[in-house]
């Protein structure tokens, strides 16, 4: 090894390379982090020694600090709260409702087209989402459970909770919300950002859900509750160039 004549090879540290750890002049990477950082390795008597591109060994550990949490991260009563600031949750008959550990929550504008039998015109709608478990249903089928909010758009600018719905996915049955004064939907706050282009919302939900089977099945109704604050959703163009 000592013979070998000297090189240098640029090492970087990409998606699954976390840091690397100094020990004895030997350079070791451990996969598990996005974090990236670039250094030199080299042969040095028979080692592969390592130094990055900072000022101190010090620097260049903070330079590979683990960035802040990307998941969501539960706080009290149920809710999850991600790195943005947003917070989400919901229960079901007072029990709370699993969301699953990787992006169980989004929101989204999108354009819903009239009815085939034209009874329900088109309409702009928030369209929120958080996904809970998944599983094999009893009757071997897959099952996935939702919680999902439509918001409609009264007009381009805000939306109208007399025209929104609840539905929900739960303990292999699907619930429609029963409307009329057993189930409110109360938009708590909505700030449209300075172009226009996204907007931020807090919504409270508490709904009288129904089985849509309920006849056949027996399966009574149930009360899902829920909470999400500082939702920050992004405008497609063609909301944006209609207002």
């Amino acid at each position: 090894m000592k013979n070998l004549f000297p090189y240098i090879i640029t090492a970087t540290a990409l998606m699954s390379f976390p840091q690397f750890d100094f020990c004895q002049n030997v350079i070791r990477i451990n996969p598990n982090s996005e974090v990236s950082a670039t250094g030199t390795v080299r042969f040095k008597d028979g080692d592969i020694v390592f130094s990055g591109n900072t000022a101190t060994h010090a620097d260049f550990d903070a330079a590979l600090a683990t960035p802040p949490a990307q998941y969501p991260v539960p706080v009290a009563s149920g809710q999850q709260c991600d790195a943005g600031g947003s917070c989400y949750g919901a229960s079901v008959n007072n029990e709370i409702f699993e969301v699953r550990d990787y992006f169980p929550f989004t929101a989204t504008v999108i354009a819903q087209p009239p009815s085939m039998d034209g009874r329900a015109p088109a309409k702009t709608v928030i369209s929120v989402i958080l996904d809970g478990k998944s599983y094999t249903d009893k009757d071997g089928g897959p099952f996935d459970e939702i919680v999902q909010l439509e918001l409609s758009f009264a007009n381009p600018m805000l939306p109208d909770t007399k025209l929104s719905s609840v539905s929900l996915q739960h303990n292999s049955t699907v619930y429609a919300m029963v409307k009329g004064d057993s189930s409110n939907i109360t938009i708590t706050d909505f700030i449209w950002s300075g172009d226009q282009k996204s907007f931020n919302f807090s919504v409270n939900f508490n709904c009288i859900m129904r089985c849509w089977e309920h006849a056949s099945t027996g399966k009574g109704d149930v009360t899902l509750k829920g909470k999400m604050s500082k939702i920050q959703v992004t405008v497609p163009g063609w909301i944006t160039a209609s207002k």
